[in-house]
């Protein structure tokens, strides 16, 4: 099979017609397809950075058309092959199938990538015109990840419980093994619903209430009152703006 790169405006214009989640917003690190263009693949950084090795890349799309007979790990694993020749300082490529939408890692397997973990569990919302909003819109516009806080803010919004997804990782110049090791210990025994990773992490680090968004976290300092750095930018702000208040307020009176 010969497998070959192609812009990425012809590779969002396909997934747009054809994929699930349609095209992509960023520009992607690699898009590949066949000489026949009726499938396509497209490979980018991972969204979760900071759990994968530098050089890993993520699957993020992809598709092939339905009259097509070949397998879709046929032509997951020919992208791989190449992937390899054209840069083989790749140590991973990793992807999520998601049980909400019926994928369960059978095409991965098949491809012969390894099941990792599950991953955090991460809600959305439904507006009243149909509209879906990650958890990270949400925040964008609201300032809160919080179901009881957006339910007040959006009374018409509509919760969709999340559901965790499934990792799967396809060794390229490293072992499996390897990727489980780089993956803090903290992150590879989180539990689904926020629970505690172990009894020693629990009694060294217990769970808190992020100061700013107040949803619960498992920290990784004694000291910790925010859930992320953009929480603390976010509480940092209100801080300073509360003590401007004071300060114009006291002036006033005397």
């Amino acid at each position: 099979m010969e497998i070959e790169p192609i812009a990425a405006a012809e590779a969002n214009a396909m997934l747009a017609a054809g994929h699930y989640l349609g095209a992509l917003a960023f520009t992607p690190s690699y898009c590949l397809s066949t000489a026949a263009h009726d499938a396509v693949a497209v490979f980018g950084p991972p969204v979760a950075v900071q759990a994968f090795p530098d050089g890993a890349l993520e699957l993020r799309r992809l598709w092939q058309a339905e009259n097509v007979a070949r397998p879709a790990s046929a032509f997951l694993a020919a992208t791989l092959r190449w992937l390899r020749r054209a840069d083989p300082a790749i140590p991973f490529v990793v992807s999520y199938a998601d049980p909400a939408a019926g994928h369960t890692g059978t095409l991965y397997r098949a491809a012969n990538f390894v099941f990792i973990r599950e991953s955090r569990v991460t809600d959305e919302w439904l507006t009243p015109g149909g509209k879906r909003l990650s958890a990270a819109q949400v925040y964008r516009k609201l300032k809160t990840k919080s179901r009881e806080r957006v339910a007040r803010l959006r009374p018409r919004w509509q919760l969709v419980a999340g559901a965790p997804k499934l990792l799967f990782a396809y060794p390229m110049a490293a072992d499996i093994e390897g990727l489980r090791r780089h993956a803090p210990a903290r992150r590879r025994l989180f539990t689904e619903g926020g629970g505690f990773r172990n009894s020693v992490y629990q009694a060294r680090f217990p769970a808190r209430t992020c100061a700013h968004c107040r949803r619960k976290f498992l920290a990784s300092r004694s000291d910790a009152k925010t859930c992320s750095k953009s929480c603390r930018v976010m509480l940092c702000r209100k801080r300073r703006t509360t003590i401007t208040a004071r300060h114009h307020t006291g002036s006033a009176v005397t």
